[in-house]
């Protein structure tokens, strides 16, 4: 399955994984170190769990991160 961003990747995640932070965050992090997700930039320097992590609290806090 292809997404179209990385927010609908983790959206589908948080609805696979029933909103388990941990469970979502780790997925989405084995996906990034796979080639299967891919980030267009880095500037920040953050590995795959930390982006992970801060993709996460992004969606909560914007409310855009559902099952």
């Amino acid at each position: 399955m292809k997404w179209n961003s990385q927010r609908s990747f983790m959206c589908e995640l948080y609805r696979q994984y029933s909103g388990n932070e941990e469970k979502v965050v780790r997925a989405y992090a084995e996906a990034e170190d796979a080639g299967r997700m891919l980030r267009r930039k880095n500037k920040s320097n953050l590995s795959a769990i930390e982006y992970a992590r801060a993709l996460w609290k992004d969606g909560i806090r914007r409310r855009w991160l559902y099952g």
